[in-house]
C-alpha cells in the first residue's frame, strides 16, 4: 500500500459501538487503553465514552475515559451529533485523560474534567468550554484541566506559561515537552478557576 498510512489501534466505546438514537440513556462508563510501548509509533486509538454518534434525545453518561502510551482520541460522549431539536442530546460530565503521546480530547456536552499527568506529550482540547455548542445547547458550561501532577505552586506561575500561538489558541507549557493546546479558546480569556493546580 504504497503511499498511504496504515497504522494499528482500536476503537472503545462505552456503551454502542455505532450509535445511541432516539431516547437511549448512555451508562456511567470507565475506558482505559493497555498497550505495549513497542507498539506506540504506530497505534491510533479512539475511545467514545457513549458511541460515535449521538442522535435524536439520546442521553449520556459520566464517563472515565484514559488513553495509553500512544496517539489517542478522546471523545467523551460521541464523535458526531445529530441533534432532534436544539439541546436535545445532552452530554455527560467526563473525565479524560489522554496518557502519554500526542492527544485529542473532546469532552463534548457538559462540563469534563480533562486530567494532564506528567510526560503528557503536546495535547489538544477541541472543545474546552464549547462542548455544548456541538449539541445545539446555550447552556453555560464549565471545563476544568487538571494539572495536579505538574506541582505548580499557584496560578501566577502557571500563567506565566501560557500564550497564544499563530493561529490565536492558547497554549500551556506546562514542561519542556509537554504542551497543551485549546483549540479556539484566548489566553486572555483563561482564568484561575479553569484550572485544578
Amino acid at each position: 500500500m504504497s503511499g498511504e498510512n496504515v497504522w494499528a489501534g482500536a476503537s472503545l466505546s462505552g456503551d454502542s459501538s455505532t450509535s445511541l438514537t432516539d431516547n437511549a440513556q448512555g451508562g456511567n462508563d470507565i475506558l482505559t487503553v493497555k498497550i505495549s510501548t513497542e507498539y506506540t509509533d504506530d497505534a491510533r486509538d479512539m475511545l467514545f465514552g457513549d458511541a460515535p454518534t449521538m442522535s435524536g434525545n439520546a442521553h449520556r453518561g459520566n464517563d472515565i475515559l484514559t488513553g495509553g502510551a500512544a496517539t489517542d482520541f478522546l471523545y467523551g460522549d460521541a464523535k458526531v451529533y445529530d441533534p432532534a431539536t436544539p439541546g436535545s442530546i445532552t452530554g455527560g460530565k467526563d473525565l479524560l485523560n489522554g496518557g502519554a503521546g500526542n492527544d485529542q480530547l473532546s469532552g463534548g456536552g457538559n462540563s469534563d474534567t480533562f486530567v494532564f499527568n506528567t510526560g503528557s506529550g503536546n495535547d489538544l482540547i477541541t472543545d474546552f468550554d464549547q462542548g455544548n455548542k456541538a449539541v445545539g445547547s446555550t447552556v453555560t458550561e464549565h471545563d476544568l484541566i487538571n494539572l495536579h501532577d505538574y506541582g505548580f505552586a499557584d496560578w501566577t506561575a502557571l500563567s506565566k506559561l501560557i500564550s497564544d500561538n499563530a493561529d490565536g489558541d492558547a497554549v500551556i507549557h506546562v514542561s519542556a515537552s509537554d504542551t497543551i493546546t485549546l483549540d479556539g479558546v484566548h489566553a486572555a480569556s483563561l482564568h484561575p478557576t479553569d484550572f485544578l493546580i
